[in-house]
């Protein structure tokens, strides 16, 4: 599950990347994703940094409303600070730092989130 929330960030970002490469550009992109049988919700969020190309991207599935409302777009989170704004509040959410100056793209996961099932 996690590998098809990464691409599907990973494929957004792109086509975000390239009408803004020479921007700093923050972006917020809310999607509905089908998984199996299901139609989720997909939250996209990063920003792309023309200074040292170290952009990040966040995918979060089936956010709550609040955490919608509180991750901004532009904004880099630290893992305890993200953690705590989606913990028990969606099903997952994986935090990438994408190297775009590299010729082929070097993706990086920094952090998972997945709620854990009582």
């Amino acid at each position: 599950m996690f590998d098809m929330i990464q691409n599907t960030a990973i494929e957004q970002f792109k086509s975000i990347y390239k009408d803004n490469r020479d921007t700093n550009h923050g972006f917020k992109v809310l999607k509905s994703i089908t998984i199996g049988e299901d139609t989720k919700d997909l939250l996209i969020l990063g920003i792309m940094n023309t200074w040292n190309r170290y952009d990040t991207c966040i995918a979060v599935l089936n956010p709550s409303k609040e955490v919608i409302q509180k991750l901004e777009q532009g904004c880099v989170y630290t893992g305890n600070s993200l953690k705590r704004i989606v913990s028990r509040k969606c099903d997952l959410m994986v935090d990438l730092l994408v190297k775009t100056f590299k010729k082929d793209w070097e993706v990086r996961v920094m952090r998972k989130y997945r709620v854990r099932k009582p």
